[in-house]
């Protein structure tokens, strides 16, 4: 196939303003109002997102450690792999997202929408999860070691191969065996298991 000149230069230019970096959380607002929607890789650490509506976005990769989400809807988006430890996403929508194996260190979830949710291998470790929804969410293999779970219900969640340890606080009543969970035994650097208290 031909082109001319200027239709080859109108080309080039389109796909690189698509690929020009996103360095403010305006910027990528006004992106996102303009119709885009992928925006892997993104670097807003310490951004404030907070009330966003995101429906469907594509974060995949994203550096967003730190940030406020609260609030937030980023139904139906796709934040596979990205980094958002340390994260503010109280009451934050996730409803049907991607979450596989992103890391979620120490963040915030308190009250958040999660509901058919895929966090399979994703890493809670320290997380806030209280009274979080978690209706159909799957969190097979992900680490909950030293997560807060308390008043989650817990019934239809897919915790299969999930990691929790002796940090880690269920609802009561809540048998994380019977849920398929594992234990993760602290050891020592010899690999030998690791006396507690």
């Amino acid at each position: 196939m031909r082109f001319s000149n200027g239709a080859l230069h109108l080309g080039m230019w389109g796909w690189a303003d698509k690929m020009k970096q996103v360095a403010t959380v305006g910027e990528l607002l006004e992106r996102y109002a303009a119709g885009q929607r992928d925006f892997d890789g993104i670097d807003l650490s310490r951004g404030d997102l907070r009330s966003a509506r995101l429906w469907h976005v594509r974060l995949r990769q994203a550096l967003l450690c730190r940030a406020r989400l609260a609030q937030a809807s980023l139904m139906g988006g796709d934040l596979s792999l990205a980094d958002l430890k340390f994260g503010d996403l109280r009451q934050t929508q996730l409803h049907a997202a991607q979450l596989v194996g992103a890391d979620l260190r120490f963040a915030d979830l308190r009250g958040s929408r999660l509901w058919r949710t895929c966090l399979r291998g994703a890493n809670l470790r320290g997380s806030r999860l209280e009274e979080a929804l978690l209706q159909g969410t799957v969190l097979q293999g992900a680490d909950l070691r030293g997560a807060d779970l308390r008043h989650v219900n817990l019934r239809f969640t897919d915790l299969g191969g999930a990691f929790f340890d002796q940090r880690t606080r269920f609802p009561p009543d809540f048998d994380p065996y019977w849920a398929g969970m594992q234990l993760s035994i602290p050891t020592t650097p010899a690999g030998d298991p690791l006396s507690i208290g």
